[in-house]
């Protein structure tokens, strides 16, 4: 039988050092696995789904807008609602940008629990228990 489901999402990031050291930290405290790291690019996974993020060829870009056309979000599952409060922390230790903190979203499903911030690149992250 053939397996379905996702598998894989490559972010390009304009500075790939200085994202590794925000998705090492990231994936270290969600207990994902680093698969592959060089000086600017690694793959995390869970085991099941790997993130890639490789350096952006195109420097001239500006950062991500998630409010325009393309990708507008990526969500993490996690075991716990503690789990979404620890990544919450760990962002106002890191002081990165937060969207929303945690909290209880009975329109999407009866037990969804998340919080939403940005990566160096303004990308939107969302760790969800559900």
């Amino acid at each position: 039988m053939k397996k379905k489901g996702a598998y894989h999402l490559m972010l390009s990031v304009s500075n790939g050092k200085k994202s590794k050291l925000f998705y090492n930290s990231l994936f270290k405290l969600l207990n994902w696995k680093t698969v592959y790291e060089d000086s600017e690019s690694a793959g995390y996974s869970d085991g099941k789904f790997t993130l890639w993020i490789v350096p952006s060829e195109n420097k001239k870009q500006k950062k991500h807008n998630f409010k325009s056309v393309g990708f507008h979000h990526f969500a993490i599952r996690v075991e716990t609602k503690k789990d979404v409060d620890k990544a919450h922390n760990w962002c106002k230790k890191q002081k990165i940008m937060i969207i929303d903190s945690p909290s209880k979203y009975p329109e999407y499903s009866k037990n969804y629990y998340a919080t939403f911030f940005l990566d160096p690149d303004g990308m939107k992250i969302e760790i969800v228990y559900t």
